[in-house]
């Protein structure tokens, strides 16, 4: 889970005797949620006693991520005698940060109720007042200062920019408020999705750092599976009659140690960020979704990180094998070839694959490191060689492509 202390905090501003019990249930709801709440009644209010109740608002607004604005019935505690109240300079100091830095998001909720008292007392030109209403003078001054409305007036008719954090939405109940919420904060879904975000990165980082090795010449990290010895293995494609150099070979029992690295390979979190959709790419010709590049590239590493796994799991005396082959090569002159048996050629070729899970694990970190960044023409100009499960001899072993399984189909008398 992510620290608590680095939590979105959510402000909540309006007044406490019409709204108690909604405040309590909306503060209840965004703390299981993941967010911190700042509601001044509540005994987790951070209290400052070398500072007013009104300069302590204005810090945690300062702190906060989201400003809830909520209007009813009440006018609330004046903050300037007659002039304006403490929800209203809460609300002016909100939005000047949104104006000023953009940080903070705003969201007003105004009780349905309430616009149509408003809207009765416009139309009445002030005679027909509701009893319900403390001050019904002063809200619907609250809400057009709010809702801007002279503002886009003169925007529209002198072509200006029209104003912004001036959306308002209307509730009658709770959940009227955590649809908007839902929909406008997307609340549960980006939660969850930095959750899983921040998982993922963190296995990626650590199957990243079991590639390398720190123990060079030059005390640099480097990644073992771009040794020159490596690569050999790849570009072999047919394992039979392979010779190497004694040399080369007395290298193998060195080298071959690395794989105990790979059992700090991870990818639980990655397969969850695949299960959750985030790295489906939406096809707008075909009105659906189709995995992107970056999933595909995922895949493949985890397919890889399973395949190595499983055969070095099932394999775990290759070392002693690969000791005592190395130590056959010490007698004999560095260039006299040496053919390597099928055993100890899978277990180097094995290693070898250790530069795919490498490769697409870097390009996947990166991706989700960088959300802002468009990774477009990097994806495009990775190898094909990144973008699938290979045999020896280099071949796919990708499954059967799903046209020729569906011809299939419709040439059985298969009814369903």
């Amino acid at each position: 889970m992510l620290n608590q202390d680095n939590r979105p905090a959510v402000f909540i501003s309006s007044t406490i005797s019409d709204f108690a019990d909604l405040r309590s249930a909306l503060g209840y709801y965004l703390e299981k949620s993941g967010y911190r709440v700042y509601m001044s009644e509540t005994t987790t209010f951070p209290v400052n006693p070398n500072k007013s109740n009104f300069e302590q608002c204005f810090d945690l607004i300062d702190k906060s991520q989201y400003y809830i604005l909520l209007v009813g019935h009440k006018r609330g505690s004046w903050y300037q005698n007659e002039v304006s109240t403490v929800t209203q300079e809460e609300f002016r100091y909100a939005r000047n940060k949104f104006e000023q830095t953009g940080d903070i998001s705003l969201l007003t909720f105004i009780r349905d109720d309430v616009w149509a008292i408003i809207n009765e007392y416009n139309r009445s030109q002030g005679t027909n007042k509701s009893e319900i209403m403390e001050d019904i003078k002063f809200t619907r001054g609250f809400i057009e200062e709010i809702t801007r409305n002279e503002d886009f007036i003169t925007a529209q008719k002198q072509g200006q920019r029209y104003p912004k954090g001036t959306w308002v939405s209307r509730f009658s109940r709770f959940s009227d408020i955590i649809d908007v919420m839902s929909m406008t904060m997307n609340i549960e879904t980006n939660r969850r999705m930095e959750i899983l975000r921040t998982l993922a990165l963190e296995e990626l980082q650590e199957t990243i750092r079991a590639c390398f090795d720190d123990f060079t010449s030059t005390g640099n990290a480097y990644p073992y599976s771009h040794l020159s010895l490596f690569k050999r293995f790849s570009d072999a494609k047919d394992p039979r009659g392979q010779k190497f150099p004694a040399k080369e070979v007395r290298k193998f029992s060195i080298v071959a140690i690395h794989g105990v690295n790979t059992k700090g390979f991870k990818c639980e979190a990655v397969k969850t960020l695949i299960s959750s959709g985030e790295l489906l790419d939406y096809d707008i010709e075909t009105k659906s979704y189709k995995k992107s590049s970056v999933m595909k590239l995922a895949e493949i590493m985890i397919m890889e990180i399973d395949r190595i796994q499983s055969f070095f799991k099932s394999e775990e005396g290759y070392y002693s094998k690969l000791v005592a082959f190395s130590k056959e090569a010490q007698s004999l002159p560095d260039e006299q070839l040496i053919e390597i048996p099928w055993e100890i050629f899978i277990v180097m070729w094995m290693h070898e694959r250790t530069r795919i899970v490498l490769h697409n694990a870097w390009v996947v970190h990166q991706y989700l490191s960088h959300p802002e960044k468009d990774f477009s023409n990097i994806l495009d100009s990775i190898d094909r060689e990144y973008y699938q499960i290979s045999t020896i001899s280099g071949e796919s072993l990708e499954p059967v492509v799903w046209d020729k399984v569906q011809r299939w189909f419709d040439e059985q008398s298969l009814t369903v």
